[in-house]
């Protein structure tokens, strides 16, 4: 570790014509609706700057997630999941966090799914469906949360849901977080690995059948009603501005969409059944943008694909970084911390990239040329409001949702390049 941590200091020096130094905590040339085109250098950033971006960060997704648990008694991705998954790994790697805050969240999300439980049980889950409860297990795993009366529902619900071709369908068209059917598979098919350990498990799909149970006593339920999702139905949701459907997206869809139509469902499964289903289907479909190319390769390795696909998939994402560091969204889009911190995120915890690789430093540049003085980055929304609009405490008015999403993913990028046992911050 030392090794390689000290060649990250060192840094790798690609050209001298691509040296572009920058000060860090400065405002960034890039919020989002700006270009940076300029080739960025896989140059030094020392530890002490590494930190200081994690630890900014940090003051902000621990601020955001707070507030929208006050004004929100739902559990939301963007400001639950996210932040959860940034804040957990920066208490690993050494970082003082507000561990009342931690726990509010966790709890917040466990809430919120034993006040759907009959609803699964029923199997007809949440609001958000399979990305909902996907992202929702994964925070509570995250969070450290065993307890089965919470989460054998939803299991149980998730491997009902999978879909003949061998992915979950995505609950709708709001990208780039909920607009993937890569996305939505992985969240998941972790969440079933992750919490699919008590014995009723092994035919998990029947226990939708069963009878209601009532909620955990340590979890329960509260008296104000939440509001109803609003979903757009499945079969005719489109494509976002820009995106690219490939043939096998149609293909995937119309069999899904059949087999809906129809009342197929998939019989009794158990988590190895569905990751052999999954597994099939992740080797063959196709990516189209960016989260789509994240999201298969954490699913290809969760799932033990054969090592060439990881690879060749690994290798999709790493062509598709820019000149200035960073990845775009889509193809058409400027590149944005979201996608920059998920491709990393993804390659890193793959092991399919080094974080002394040139790649990897390149968007390390990238996230310090374009983090906001007060620790968060900001990405433009390009998803169609569909609630009331409320404020989390978290900055850049109505694009703080995919901001604060943003913001945890290039923390977890950041984070992936400190020590494990990064020194306890001031």
């Amino acid at each position: 570790m030392a090794t390689s941590f000290s060649r990250l200091l060192l840094g790798i020096w690609v050209s001298s014509v691509f040296t572009h130094p920058v000060a860090l905590g400065s405002d960034p040339p890039n919020s989002g609706d700006e270009t940076i085109d300029e080739p960025v250098a896989a140059e030094e950033l020392t530890e002490a700057e590494l930190k200081s971006m994690a630890q900014r960060a940090l003051a902000r997704l621990e601020a955001g997630s707070a507030g929208s648990a006050e004004q929100r008694i739902c559990f939301t991705c963007h400001s639950q999941s996210h932040p959860v998954l940034a804040i957990v790994e920066a208490k690993r790697r050494g970082f003082s966090i507000d561990e009342e805050n931690l726990a509010t969240q966790v709890r917040h999300t466990a809430e919120h799914l034993n006040r759907g439980r009959k609803e699964y049980l029923e199997g007809r889950g949440q609001g958000g469906k399979s990305d909902t409860a996907g992202y929702a297990l994964w925070t509570l795993h995250a969070g450290e949360f065993i307890n089965p009366e919470t989460t054998d529902p939803v299991v149980a619900w998730l491997l009902s849901q999978q879909l003949p071709a061998g992915n979950w369908k995505r609950s709708s068209d709001r990208p780039p977080s909920e607009a993937s059917h890569f996305a939505t598979t992985y969240v998941a098919l972790k969440g079933i690995l992750d919490h699919a350990t008590s014995p009723q498990l092994v035919t998990a799909a029947e226990s939708a059948e069963s009878a209601v149970a009532e909620p955990a006593d340590e979890a329960e339920p509260t008296t104000i009603e939440e509001p109803a999702a609003t979903e757009e139905p499945a079969a005719t949701e489109k494509p976002a501005a820009g995106e690219k459907v490939t043939a096998s997206d149609e293909a995937t869809a119309e069999e899904n969409d059949n087999a809906a139509e129809n009342g197929d469902s998939l019989p009794p499964t158990t988590p190895a059944d569905s990751v052999r289903r999954a597994r099939t289907w992740l080797v063959d479909a196709k990516a189209a943008d960016t989260e789509d190319r994240v999201f298969r390769l954490l699913a290809l390795s969760l799932v033990s694909a054969p090592d060439a696909a990881i690879s060749a998939a690994a290798e999709e994402l790493i062509d598709s970084q820019r000149a200035d560091g960073g990845w775009g969204q889509l193809d058409s889009l400027d590149s944005d911390a979201y996608a920059t911190g998920t491709a990393m995120h993804a390659l890193r915890q793959t092991g399919q990239l080094a974080v002394d690789s040139a790649p990897y430093l390149r968007g390390l540049r990238f996230l310090a040329k374009t983090q906001h003085d007060d620790g968060s980055w900001h990405v433009v929304s390009r998803s169609r409001p569909f609630q009331a609009y409320y404020e989390t405490g978290f900055p850049h008015g109505k694009d703080q949702f995919i901001s604060t999403s943003a913001t945890a993913w290039a923390t977890l990028a950041i984070l992936a390049a400190l020590p494990d046992a990064a020194a306890p911050q001031p």
